[in-house]
């Protein structure tokens, strides 16, 4: 049961994605939003703190559904002590009280420039500021689905399934979006149907679903490989599907990743779990990773307990840190926290604001699939109070990942920032 490394069949390089198209002055902003008939989002950033801004921007403004309803709204980045005038004074915007949401914070606010009739056009109708976590995603989407006209929600959430493989990685490559495959059996079932009923035709879903480029292939799909016909879910990439039908994602969306053309989510279909609105919800909003990184985090977030551990912000450096405990544990096929004390020296002093590192370590049974172990690893921590202390905690930054070792035990890692 190796660990997949093979990358998805590819297609030619295209430019990057477009950034988001900020405007830097409020009355434009707010002429222009009225003009087009779209909500005013602003984005209060302190200049002194540009990466933080960026990541964000990066991390959460350009994942998926947030970056769909932004397309469709006049975008304002603003300093955070940008002033206006007006009644023949000049102030900072961000203290006027119609900001009074973000309580003088940066963050994002949204006026409502979309609803004339209303008594709340060019009113300010929500905020979220960026304390020490940044908004979610969900709570962008939850926001901002308030003020996105009715007709841009249904169009989102329209689909156009491709069934041809080689046409639908050429689209998500030249687009910059997330491939995600529906892999079916031939013949129709009950796992099928029930799939396509209850879950596919889920309105949340398809709005999710709608950033994708979407492919839905039955399991005898071929492609060639050095001139030689292969079936698409027997390639090596695909090996964690293990041959049956369920979905996959590959990463398509930026070059110089190391996850660019890797098949980063593999869910096979399984007697043990049905993917419902609300599983296959998690997948779709998956932070950017790797295969492995992305499927320890869908099962802490799946677990029935709802921990919140990976609520937060995936952190690069926890990550990475993440990875490479796990592969040495799947190297010594042993669990544990070996060499902690030099570790946590080295993790905290990387981490922001003074928090500490806080690390949690797990192994499956042998012999399980990647999911199974995964979820068998998020169960092995929650029978430890300490172990669960952290992984249901909300963290501030969160690094997970699992490896494969020689007797086909998956050893996982959570690393945690927190204060």
């Amino acid at each position: 049961m190796p660990a997949p490394a093979e990358t998805a069949p590819a297609a030619s390089d295209e430019p990057a994605e477009a950034d988001l198209p900020w405007l830097d002055d409020y009355a434009t902003g707010l002429k222009a939003a009225e003009a087009a008939g779209r909500p005013l989002v602003i984005l209060y950033h302190n200049p002194a703190d540009e990466a933080r801004t960026a990541r964000f921007e990066r991390e959460t403004l350009h994942a998926g559904a947030v970056r769909d309803l932004l397309d469709h709204c006049t975008l304002a980045k603003l300093p955070q002590d940008y002033r206006i005038k007006a009644g023949g004074e000049e102030f900072e915007l961000l203290k006027h009280a119609s900001f009074a949401q973000l309580a003088g914070r940066v963050g994002l606010a949204v006026v409502d420039t979309v609803h004339r009739d209303s008594p709340q056009f060019r009113h300010v109708v929500a905020a979220l500021p960026m304390t020490d976590t940044p908004p979610s995603q969900d709570a962008l989407v939850a926001m901002l689905e308030k003020y996105v006209p009715e007709d841009v929600l249904a169009k989102l959430a329209a689909l156009e399934w491709h069934e041809d493989y080689g046409e639908a990685i050429k689209k998500a490559e030249r687009e910059r979006r997330m491939l995600f495959i529906y892999f079916r059996n031939e013949a129709r079932d009950a796992e099928q149907e029930q799939f396509e009923r209850e879950t596919l035709s889920n309105v949340r879903v398809r709005r999710k679903l709608g950033r994708f480029v979407l492919a839905r292939l039955t399991r005898s799909t071929e492609i060639k490989v050095q001139d030689q016909p292969v079936k698409l879910i027997d390639h090596a990439s695909f090996s964690t599907m293990y041959g049956r039908q369920g979905i996959a994602i590959v990463d398509t969306t930026e070059p110089q990743s190391r996850n660019f053309r890797q098949v980063v989510s593999a869910f096979p279909f399984s007697p043990r779990r049905r993917y419902d609105a609300r599983r296959l919800g998690v997948i779709l909003d998956l932070p950017r990773g790797t295969l492995t990184q992305r499927t320890l985090v869908y099962a802490v977030r799946t677990h029935p307990e709802a921990p919140a551990s990976a609520d937060g912000a995936l952190n690069e450096m926890l990550a990475e840190e993440a990875e490479s405990h796990s592969q040495y544990q799947a190297d010594i096929d042993n669990q544990g926290h070996h060499n902690w004390g030099n570790r946590f020296q080295r993790i905290s002093a990387r981490l922001p604001g003074g928090m500490v590192a806080v690390e949690v370590c797990a192994e499956s049974w042998p012999g399980e699939e990647l999911v199974d172990a995964a979820e068998e690893c998020v169960h092995s921590w929650r029978q430890s109070s300490g172990h669960w202390g952290a992984v249901s905690a909300r963290q501030p930054f969160f690094g997970y990942d699992m490896k494969l070792g020689s007797r086909a035990v998956w050893y996982a890692t959570g690393i945690f920032g927190g204060h």
